[in-house]
């Protein structure tokens, strides 16, 4: 199109090509600001053993081989969870790297909960911190979201001294709604969305592969709202 190139620059226009339909001075600044805009980490799940599942049943069809993860994927993902751990692994190692990885447009799930839902004081301790630092990762651009426990089985080891009973799951998952500030941060209820739909191994307190895949795809689908 040599005479319409030639012309072109009347309006300001240095170049035009139909391959890609449209200015190339603007697409490549388009492109440009897409490039800078996405984060390098994209989401964020901290949790216990649960999100410890969930890692591997979305990483491998193995059955999981460590109890603790702290790794980026290579999708943009990045993984902080430990097997048995409660507020003070949350508070003390999970949260330091959160704040460490957070980039404006990160997603953050927090899935903690499960260990602690037989001691309901706790919720406090939860609502008071999680109100603290959701305000702090809000204003580095992120988007925080708060996961409710999921059920356990009534056949769930160690029922009377750790506290794996739904009953108790469902007492905690109202007080920590109730508490939460949601002015910084998103509920998601994955107790009444999904969670009777939830296949639970053997123990009665982790979820099967399937189920693990079930939740990654309904967390990150939640998120999509928000972005």
């Amino acid at each position: 199109m040599p005479e319409y190139n030639s012309t072109s620059s009347n309006i300001g226009v240095s170049w035009w090509s139909h391959a890609i339909g449209g200015f190339k001075e603007g697409i490549e600044e388009n492109l440009k600001e897409n490039i800078i805009n996405e984060p390098t980490v994209k989401n964020i799940f901290a949790g216990d053993s649960r999100t410890v599942m969930m890692y591997f049943a979305t990483h491998t069809e193995d059955t999981v081989s460590r109890l603790e993860i702290d790794e980026l994927d290579s999708i943009g993902n990045y993984w902080k969870a430990k097997g048995a751990t409660d507020y003070t692994y949350m508070v003390d190692e999970a949260f330091p790297e959160i704040d460490n990885r957070v980039e404006n447009g990160t997603n953050i799930f927090i899935l903690f909960g499960v260990n602690n839902d037989n001691n309901l004081a706790m919720v406090d301790k939860y609502a008071d911190i999680l109100s603290i630092k959701s305000l702090e990762w809000k204003n580095k651009g992120a988007k925080v979201f708060y996961v409710t426990v999921g059920p356990v089985g009534e056949n769930a080891w160690h029922t009377e001294t750790l506290g794996y009973r739904n009953i108790w799951v469902e007492e905690w998952n109202n007080l920590i709604k109730e508490k939460l500030d949601f002015s910084n941060m998103v509920l998601i209820d994955l107790y009444e969305d999904i969670g009777k739909d939830l296949e639970l191994l053997n123990d009665d307190i982790h979820y099967t592969h399937k189920a693990s895949k079930k939740i990654y795809e309904y967390l990150l689908e939640n998120s999509k709202d928000y972005n």
